[in-house]
């Protein structure tokens, strides 16, 4: 997913964010990792850890010495690298649908994982990211119009002008996540910092499957983590449940008293 995959979330977020009452503005820095959108390509092995050095020398750039970080499957895994590495610089942290590491895929992702990557099919796309029994329900009010129908546009629209990225970048991502992975060490490091801390896992997702939301709950637990578990949710949640995301996310920054 491109940074631009992510204004849904950014809008309702912007929406809930009380400036008055949380006495400063809110700034969103949305980029693209390295392999898609506007980032570069470039022709190398990519690693989650090579990634949130990538992050950190663009906060540098920007001037930012902390910043809230939120991260969605391999953005999660990224975001989790960067908060073992640079505690100091987490305000809090966010992780979507991702893991520490080590895991495996559910048996029945790679059969629309290839047709999607490959085939560009968008069905493919469909089943990779979202349960079926939810994919055929109606629309409230709406009962012409199948929830698919809906998310299916939403994806088949081009969000930017940047293009398919090349192959060679996929793989150079997917090599990234396969050989993620921080230890319990490293965990414990980040829970003991002490800064907010929000995990969400899906029941329904075939991609990074539930069982690595909770490992990360219990390596992380304490005070400071917060859940969100969705029942119907898949990899695709983050398009599913954009409001209760939303809400989630404003609660955890405003839990760091800015």
């Amino acid at each position: 997913m491109t940074k631009e995959g992510w204004a849904p979330i950014i809008d309702l977020l912007l929406d809930k964010w009380d400036a008055k009452k949380q006495g400063k503005k809110l700034q969103i820095l949305s980029f693209d990792n390295r392999g898609v959108g506007g980032s570069d390509a470039p022709l190398t092995r990519y690693t989650t850890s090579l990634m949130a050095q990538d992050t950190l020398s663009l906060l540098d750039h920007v001037g930012w010495d902390s910043a809230h970080f939120i991260g969605g499957s391999m953005g999660g895994m990224i975001a989790i690298e960067l908060a073992a590495t640079v505690p100091e610089r987490v305000r809090s942290l966010a992780l979507l649908v991702t893991t520490r590491g080590a895991y495996l895929p559910h048996p029945r992702m790679w059969k629309p994982f290839l047709g999607s990557v490959l085939g560009g099919s968008m069905n493919c796309v469909m089943e990779l990211l979202y349960p079926a029994a939810i994919l055929d329900r109606p629309i409230e009010g709406r009962k012409d119009v199948k929830v698919q129908d809906v998310l299916m546009k939403y994806h088949m629209t081009p969000q930017s002008d940047n293009g398919y990225p090349p192959l060679y970048a996929l793989a150079s991502q997917g090599f990234a996540c396969l050989t993620h992975y921080v230890s319990d060490e490293r965990l414990e490091l980040v829970a003991k910092s002490g800064f907010p801390i929000l995990i969400i896992g899906s029941k329904q997702d075939i991609l990074i499957p539930p069982e690595n939301s909770v490992a990360l709950i219990e390596r992380l637990r304490g005070e400071h983590l917060e859940t969100l578990f969705f029942e119907t949710g898949g990899h695709g949640a983050f398009f599913q449940f954009t409001e209760e995301i939303a809400d989630g996310l404003a609660q955890t920054m405003e839990r760091a008293k800015l």
